[in-house]
């Protein structure tokens, strides 16, 4: 066979094997997300706005009586804890009175504290993390037995028996000095923080509350926050904690994300709360403050708390978000919103039972007010009756919630 015949049959069979091949694996594209109204208020079930203040008013009210440290229901494990800062000082020299836990967050952050400093310069006040070992005499007496530990601090009480002690570079990681004009501390200072940081709380041989903390600072940590924060904590028991909370935060190239769950116990009554946030948008001039600015495209939020037998959440939707910019610039600029575009969808609930719902396109409508809202159906039951109406006329005050 001539050598152009045998070519032409070697390819014409590899045309034919091909062909009785396999199909080409095709990847499936992501299909757009769908919008879809949330489940409106039903006369009858939903309970009705005008309600919602009274109710909020009584699960505060609840929520104040849980904290009440000399309640027969007030969790004794709690209880030890706070005894445990009873004898003791802060490291400002302040007696440390803990009336209920809502004061043991600001009691702690006062203990971790240390005097401020002047040795970086004469005019900046710098205030460094406290080290070393403390001993808190039975008259409230603040001495310094060691400087060790060099890189924590521990502090002893001779009247409750407690050791509070906290590692501030855990794993090796090390501290940073913050230059804050007061978004921070309330004061223009220096700030040492540390990145991996771990503190606990025990009396005798029992923990009684830790807490862990890391932090990726960024370079503009005390214009608009850090880069990244996490923090774990819980007091009362390792199990079950009758006080337990998380929270992380992350600014990104991509948006912002935040999450906090916190959960609150006494012998028979729990309170809960939760949060998650989620935006994704550009950030420009993030450590310039005359410049900066953050244009959103999408966001996602909800939250929910319940107290005892009330339970509220809501959720928000935000999509295909245009024109809209944070920045000093465009805020201070007349109807900085008004040309606004995107897809809203948002609900509220009170014990599983719809309340609000909101659903439709941002952007202005016919009328040309250059106010947005006046397409979104907005949805809620008032004395007795579903009441219908949009945003717009909710934001602007024309339709009364009570």
């Amino acid at each position: 066979m001539p050598k152009m015949q045998s070519l032409a049959a070697l390819l014409g069979l590899s045309l034919a094997l091909s062909a009785c091949g396999p199909d080409p694996i095709v990847e499936p594209q992501p299909q757009p997300e769908v919008m879809t109204q949330p489940a409106v208020p039903v006369v009858g079930q939903a309970t009705e706005i005008q309600n919602l203040p009274t109710i909020a008013g009584q699960a505060v009210n609840t929520f104040g009586e849980m904290l009440n440290p000399n309640s027969a229901d007030f969790d004794p494990d709690l209880a030890a804890v706070l005894e445990s800062f009873g004898g003791g000082i802060d490291m400002l020299g302040q007696p440390a009175a803990l009336q209920s836990p809502a004061q043991l967050g600001h009691q702690l952050g006062a203990m971790l504290t240390a005097r401020p400093y002047t040795n970086l310069s004469a005019l900046t006040t710098t205030t460094l993390l406290p080290r070393g070992t403390w001993m808190v005499g039975a008259q409230g007496q603040l001495t310094q037995t060691s400087a060790q530990p060099s890189d924590g601090y521990v502090q002893m009480s001779a009247g409750t028996g407690a050791t509070l002690s906290a590692e501030w570079e855990v794993g090796g990681s090390k501290t940073v000095l913050i230059d804050d004009s007061g978004n921070l501390t309330g004061a223009a200072m220096r700030v040492e923080v540390p990145t991996n940081a771990r503190v606990t709380l025990t009396k005798g041989a029992v923990r009684r509350a830790a807490a862990t903390m890391t932090l990726t600072p960024g370079a503009c940590v005390s214009i608009t926050g850090p880069d990244a924060l996490t923090l774990t904590a819980w007091a009362g028991r390792e199990s079950n904690p009758p006080v337990q909370l998380q929270f992380s935060h992350v600014w990104a190239a991509t948006g912002v994300t935040t999450s906090a769950e916190a959960t609150y116990l006494t012998r028979s009554r729990r309170a809960t709360a939760s949060l998650n946030s989620s935006i994704s948008g550009r950030t420009a001039n993030r450590c310039t403050p005359a410049t900066f600015a953050f244009t959103p495209t999408r966001a996602d939020l909800s939250a929910s708390v319940s107290v005892l037998n009330n339970t509220a959440s809501a959720d928000l939707k935000l999509r295909d978000l245009t024109n809209v910019v944070f920045s000093d610039t465009a805020i201070r600029a007349r109807n900085w919103f008004s040309g606004i575009t995107g897809t809203l969808s948002a609900s509220a609930q009170h014990n599983g039972k719809a309340v609000l719902s909101a659903f439709g396109p941002l952007a202005d409508g016919a009328d040309g007010d250059l106010l947005p809202g006046d397409q979104t159906n907005v949805q809620f039951v008032l004395r007795g009756k579903l009441i219908v109406t949009n945003l717009q006329a909710l934001l602007e005050g024309k339709v009364s919630l009570n």
